[in-house]
């Protein structure tokens, strides 16, 4: 990626990404960006289907570092052509799922030095919400997410919107 021309690290578009959240542009257009740059760097076409869905920031937070985290693994392991990345609501939940066609993996044992799955299902599991990571050899991998739907509780905008409890009445002698 370059930014005016100077070319920046893999390590800078990580931080650009995440300085995408801290301008409040939302969730849908840094998974746009992450997609774009991944795409551009890594030479493969990845297919986006993005739908709004509302989640606290914590968990938007949780499906871009997923989805960021499976493109890398993607461009490490996969030898993919071609990768769909998808945001949905199904139910109650926000579904998010990374799919390549790449030369997929045995599910059923330890995969040793490679901790980014399990950083993925921590991540997901402390918002509450599920990882499925689905793959065999020769048959691609899915990497499908589902968080609960929540609104962050917000402040009332107006001190009058605050019911008040009545005074008990007071007497005075």
């Amino acid at each position: 990626m370059s930014v005016l021309g100077v070319s920046l690290p893999s390590f800078a578009v990580g931080i650009l990404m995440i300085l995408v959240f801290s301008v409040n542009l939302g969730l849908l257009p840094a998974l746009e960006v992450l997609c774009d740059e991944f795409s551009k760097r890594a030479g493969l076409p990845v297919h986006c289907t993005l739908s709004p869905v509302k989640l606290t920031p914590s968990a938007e937070l949780t499906v871009f570092r997923m989805v960021q985290e499976a493109l890398t693994n993607t461009a490490k392991y996969a030898h993919a052509q071609n990768v769909w990345v998808r945001l949905e609501l199904v139910g109650e939940a926000a579904c998010v799922e990374v799919r390549d066609d790449g030369r997929g993996f045995q599910t059923d044992g330890p995969r040793a030095g490679h901790h980014g799955l399990l950083g993925m299902h921590y991540r997901v599991e402390s918002e509450q919400g599920r990882l499925e990571v689905l793959s065999q050899p020769g048959q691609g991998t899915t990497l499908r997410a589902r968080l609960p739907m929540r609104v962050p509780a917000q402040a009332p905008s107006v001190p009058g919107d605050v019911p008040v409890p009545p005074l008990a009445p007071v007497e005075v002698s």
